[in-house]
């Protein structure tokens, strides 16, 4: 596509970042004059470090469009884009234009009445601002929102220490909101503000833990916004009315939400916590750089005007496009072989460590433990069970956060509060008698990311008979060598995704204190849930199993104290007749039946329709060794008897 590309030049403006778009899809000539040297000084852009180059096509400010042809040597457009820049710039006779005319007018909150007269010389008209839009439409106008973005060739984190509690770049005016939320903030935290910009401008938000952002016009998402997330800085923003802002980001999850009442308060809170901080700024950097670049803007600029779509995309759309592109980014991972994924970021994760004593049937324990995560990134929540061990570690430079019972309150109630305690999107239960390696929890959290339908991911775990209270097999370390749906995954080692346990989808059952039988009744749990349970084969990890249990006669929790044996023996009704009487094995017959039979199953049938008798033979003779008793219930020999004789 031919594009005549009108706006005037210098280096900081938004149209400099749609020329560098527009290039990589189309051949452009720029048309239009350079920014005035007196505009330089007044605006105070002379630390623009950089040139104001000329447009291929130079002209005035009030060019007459009737004397193009000459100009264009040869070069036929088919679309003339004017993109707002600096005022004044208006060129005459815009009719004279052969081609299709489209323009992207950015500040209509301070500018409508102009802007709704000089779109009338166009035939498309974009708007930075969505609440605008149908004015436009109503005058007659063929009106689209297209926000605005960033440039991660400009927009780009930069390494440097974070010198400044809360960074600002732009322009402060004696009197305004903007004014008084940096005084408020500078009354309590170390804040930075200056007149930047492009590469200066990131470095200075790179410098930043937080950047500040405030709208001027109330319903303007601004170039600010994006352009501080791009950097991967954490955003500190008020909430831009009507504007998509609500729709497009989550507060506290992309970016960090004030207002007049709580700013303070609220740039404390994340000033304070470190992995809140970065979680969120990391989420809200993936999220623009997946869909509100310039790039993305232009391209669908493009395609809409092409007549691939008859309107833009929706803030709804907008985000669903991000999130979108972001799991398939991930899924994309899954072709790849584990050992060669790259590094997951820690600030996404979570250690909860249930702490009884220091293992002593174990040569790993907690100060072990401590060690190995302190070659890993996440927060460590530690649940004590016993005051006099918290007492002793409770300080430890590596623990981030820790509660202490007073009686040893049992696996899943720890499991349990650790979860309520942690505020990532992945948490990693660990016991103490463990040694763990940052490769192994990278995969692990790698594998819940682009596994369909996954909730819990483990190196170890099995497939379960719930009538005979037993593993038909047991996968251990080395004994496979891909990942693999399974019943249970075991509890010594495992990472969870936080939402379900969050939204209370899925909890540790705490009728089993003080131990046994969570981890299949969590794996029923995922099933019911539509969710999956997966095993991934790592090894670089040990664990010796019982750590401390094998080292008790009997075991206390709360008020009593019971022999291994008993807690099992009273878990095992528990867990039968809490699942033989829930709604969903009533609802569905094989529900209770392991998955790995189900599979075996499965594929009986598909031997039989497809002919392959032979290998259905072999399935039926497996499942008769392993699962007589769901034979005979099943009836499978009748179903296939007439096939077999044939």
């Amino acid at each position: 596509m031919n594009i005549l590309f009108a706006y005037v030049s210098y280096p900081a403006t938004t149209a400099a970042y749609w020329e560098r778009a527009l290039r990589k899809v189309a051949k452009v000539k720029t048309i239009g004059p350079k920014l005035p040297d007196r505009l330089l000084v007044d605006w105070k852009l002379e630390n623009m470090k950089a040139p104001v180059l000329e447009h291929d096509i130079p002209v005035p400010m009030n060019f007459d469009m009737a004397n193009l042809e000459p100009l264009l040597e040869g070069f036929s457009p088919d679309l003339y884009l004017w993109v707002e820049s600096v005022p004044g710039y208006f060129p005459q006779n815009l009719h004279k234009v052969k081609c299709p005319k489209a323009c992207y007018l950015i500040d209509t909150y301070g500018s409508f009445k102009w802007h709704i007269e000089w779109a009338k010389n166009f035939d498309y008209v974009f708007l930075a601002d969505l609440s605008f839009v149908e004015r436009f439409r109503e005058a007659g106008m063929k009106a689209f929102w297209l926000p605005l973005g960033c440039d991660p060739e400009v927009h780009i984190p930069q390494t440097l220490e974070q010198i400044y509690d809360i960074g600002f770049v732009g322009t402060v005016m004696a009197g305004t909101d903007r004014q008084r939320y940096l005084n408020a903030l500078a009354s309590a935290h170390k804040v930075h503000y200056e007149r930047s910009f492009l590469q200066e401008m990131a470095k200075t938000f790179s410098h930043s833990k937080m950047v500040f952002n405030n709208a001027v016009g109330k319903t303007d998402l601004n170039m600010r916004f994006f352009e501080a997330m791009s950097c991967g800085s954490l955003l500190l923003s008020d909430m831009s009315q009507n504007s998509g802002q609500n729709i497009l980001f989550e507060p506290h999850r992309d970016y960090a939400l004030y207002n007049e009442g709580n700013i303070v308060e609220v740039a404390g809170y994340y000033l304070e916590n470190e992995w809140a901080r970065q979680t969120v700024a990391k989420r809200g950097q993936e999220l623009v750089l997946a869909a509100h670049t310039y790039q993305d803007r232009v391209d669908h600029m493009l395609e809409v005007l092409g007549g691939k779509y008859i309107r833009t995309y929706t803030p709804y759309e907008w985000r669903d496009l991000a999130n979108s592109r972001i799991a398939k980014k991930v899924a994309e991972k899954e072709q790849k072989p584990f050992a060669n994924l790259i590094d997951a970021n820690s600030v996404e994760r979570s250690f909860i460590v249930p702490v009884l004593d220091y293992s002593p049937a174990s040569i790993y324990n907690i100060k072990t433990l401590l060690n190995d995560l302190s070659k890993i990134g996440g927060e460590v929540i530690i649940v004590f069970n016993n005051e006099q061990v918290a007492n002793e570690i409770k300080n430890h430079p590596r623990i981030d956060h820790y509660a202490i019972l007073k009686e040893n309150i049992g696996v899943a109630r720890a499991w349990n509060m650790g979860l309520d305690l942690c505020r990532t999107d992945y948490a990693f239960i660990l016991n103490a008698d463990l040694h763990v390696t940052k490769g192994v929890i990278e995969q692990l959290q790698e594998a819940l990311k682009i596994l369909p339908q996954a909730a819990i991911a483990g190196p170890q775990g099995s497939y379960f008979s719930f009538e005979a209270l037993k593993d038909y097999i047991y996968l251990d370390k080395g004994t496979f060598n891909t990942c693999m749906e399974v019943d249970a995954v075991s509890g010594f080692l495992f990472g969870v995704k936080t939402a379900p346990f969050k939204n209370k989808s899925l909890q540790f059952e705490n009728d089993y204190t003080p131990c046994y039988f969570e981890e299949w009744d969590l794996g029923l749990q995922i099933k019911a849930a539509g969710l999956k349970s997966y095993i991934v084969p790592l090894k670089d990890y040990e664990h010796q199993w019982s750590g401390s249990i094998r080292s008790y006669r009997q075991i206390n929790y709360y008020d009593r104290a019971q022999t291994a044996k008993q807690i099992q023996m009273r878990n095992a009704a528990l867990f039968q007749e809490k699942w033989r009487n829930s709604e969903q094995a009533k609802k569905d017959p094989q529900f209770l039946r392991s998955l790995w039979f189900l599979i075996l199953v499965q594929q009986l049938d598909f031997a039989i329709e497809s002919g392959h008798l032979k290998n259905a033979k072999n399935y039926l003779e497996f499942l008769e060794n392993h699962f007589k008793e769901e034979i005979n219930s099943l009836h499978l020999r009748e179903r296939f008897k007439s096939h077999f004789q044939q």
